[in-house]
C-alpha cells in the first residue's frame, strides 16, 4: 500500500475582477492543447506541479461535468457564457484540485501501473458525487454550476474542478480596490466542515469497498496474464469447454461485454465459474 497521501485536495477561490478569473474564461472553449498551454494564466492551485507539465496537451482531457462526460464545442461556449456572466454580476469563482497517488490508485484496483490506464469514470463519479454534497452543504445546489478536467502524468494524476454561481445568492461585500474605488463582490470562504466532507466523499467512494474485492481487483490489473492471452490454447479440457460455452452466448455487440451491464446477467454465472476454477487451478495463493 502507499505511504504517501492517497488523495490531497487544494481549494481557494477568485474574485471575479481577479485576473486569473478573466484567463480562465478566456480558455475555457478553447482546444486543449491550448488551455494546457495557457494553464499558469488561470490556475491559482500551484501545489501540484501543473505548471510543470501541463505544456504537455497530451496529460489533459476535456472538460466534464455534472452531468456530462464531455463537452461538443457548443456546450463549452454555452458553460463559458455562465461563467462571462458571474463576473458581470460580481460572483465569484471556486477552484479546487484533487491530486490522487499512482500507487494509491492502483493498490485499490483504479489504476494499471503497467498498461497506465485509469478507472476515469469510477473516478469521474467520485467528483460528481462529492461536489454534489458541497454544493448543498453550501446552498448552492440550485444556483451553481460546475466543469473539471482530469491531468494525466506519470507522477500523479489529477482532477481541475471550477465552480461558480452565475446569478450570486450569496452575500456581498463592498470592497476597495488600489485605485481608490470599490467593487461588489460575493462572499467566497466556504465552510471547513464543507471541505472536509468533500474530501471524505471523494475517498469513501473510492476507498470503502471489501478489501478483498479491491485486491482482487489489483491482483486482477496488475499480476494476472493480461489480456491478449489466448485462452483457445488452455491446457484443460474443462475450462476450455467452459471457455468456449461463454464466448457463444456472449451478446454479439462487444460493447455490451462489461461483467456490471444487463446484458450478461445470464452470462455472469459462466464467468463466475470460469474465473473461480482458473484462480484455484492456476493462481491460488
Amino acid at each position: 500500500m502507499s505511504k504517501t497521501p492517497g488523495i490531497v485536495t487544494v481549494m481557494k477561490f477568485v474574485p471575479a475582477a481577479g485576473k486569473k478569473f478573466t484567463g480562465y474564461v478566456n480558455y475555457m472553449d478553447r482546444p486543449d492543447a491550448m488551455r494546457g498551454d495557457h494553464f499558469k494564466d488561470w490556475n491559482v492551485n500551484h501545489f501540484d506541479g501543473y505548471n510543470n507539465y501541463m505544456n504537455n496537451p497530451e496529460k489533459s482531457k476535456g472538460l466534464f461535468t455534472a452531468g456530462k462526460d464531455s463537452l461538443s464545442q457548443e456546450e463549452q461556449s454555452e458553460l463559458k457564457r455562465q461563467f462571462a456572466l458571474v463576473q458581470k454580476n460580481g460572483s465569484t469563482m471556486w477552484q479546487t484540485a484533487v491530486s490522487f497517488d499512482n500507487r494509491f490508485l492502483a493498490d485499490h484496483g483504479l489504476y494499471d501501473l503497467q498498461r497506465k490506464q485509469l478507472d476515469q469514470a469510477k473516478i469521474q463519479e467520485s467528483i460528481r458525487n462529492g461536489m454534489s454534497g458541497l454544493l448543498i452543504n453550501e446552498g448552492l445546489a440550485n444556483t451553481a454550476v460546475w466543469s473539471a478536467s482530469v491531468h494525466l502524468n506519470t507522477d500523479n494524476i489529477h482532477f481541475h474542478i471550477a465552480f461558480v454561481e452565475p446569478e450570486p445568492t450569496r452575500r456581498m461585500f463592498l470592497l476597495s480596490d488600489s485605485d481608490g474605488g470599490s467593487n461588489k463582490e460575493a462572499r467566497g470562504i466556504l465552510k471547513p466542515a464543507t471541505i472536509s466532507a468533500f474530501k471524505s466523499s471523494i475517498a469513501n467512494e473510492l476507498v470503502n469497498r471489501d478489501q478483498s474485492l479491491a485486491r482482487l481487483s489489483s491482483l486482477i490489473r496488475n499480476e494476472l496474464p493480461q489480456h491478449d492471452y489466448d485462452w483457445n490454447k488452455l491446457p484443460d479440457f474443462d475450462l476450455l469447454q467452459l471457455y468456449k460455452d461463454i464466448y457463444k452466448v456472449l451478446p454479439d455487440d462487444e460493447r455490451k461485454w462489461k461483467y456490471n451491464m444487463n446484458a450478461l446477467r445470464d452470462v455472469r454465472p459462466l464467468l463466475d465459474a470460469f474465473s473461480l476454477k482458473y484462480m484455484q487451478r492456476y493462481h491460488h495463493d
